[in-house]
C-alpha cells in the first residue's frame, strides 16, 4: 500500500522462526513448517506481531486508509492430506485490533 512501511520489528511467541518481508513484493511471510498437533489447544497457540507506519497523502486525511490486503492463512493437514486456506478482510485504519485512534488519518 502506498505510504505504508516495514518497520524491521516483529515478535514472536515461543521458538517460532520471525516472519520475514520481501521488500520487492512488499509481502509479509510467516513459514511455520510444520505444527505439532495440538497446538492453540493442548498447547500455546503460536503468536506474531509486527510494526508498520504510515505517511500518510493529503488527500487520505479524514479518510480510512489501508494497510494490509490480501490477508492469507494456508497450510495442508498432513494427517488428512487437506489443503487449508483462510482469508481475512483487508486491515484498514478502522479495523486494526490495537488503533489508539479514531481510525481515520488526522491532520
Amino acid at each position: 500500500m502506498p505510504g505504508v512501511a516495514w518497520e524491521e520489528r516483529a515478535r514472536v511467541s515461543g521458538s517460532q522462526p520471525q516472519p520475514a518481508y520481501d521488500a520487492g513484493q512488499r509481502t509479509i511471510t510467516w513459514d511455520l513448517g510444520t505444527l505439532p498437533a495440538g497446538v492453540g489447544v493442548s498447547f500455546p497457540q503460536y503468536e506474531a506481531n509486527f510494526q508498520i507506519s504510515i505517511t500518510p497523502s493529503l488527500n487520505q486525511v479524514g479518510e480510512t486508509v489501508p494497510l494490509l490486503k490480501s490477508v492469507r492463512f494456508e497450510g495442508v493437514d498432513t494427517f488428512t492430506k487437506e489443503r487449508i486456506l483462510r482469508t481475512i478482510p483487508d486491515v484498514t485504519t478502522s479495523n486494526i485490533d490495537d488503533s489508539r485512534a479514531s481510525g481515520n488519518v488526522g491532520e
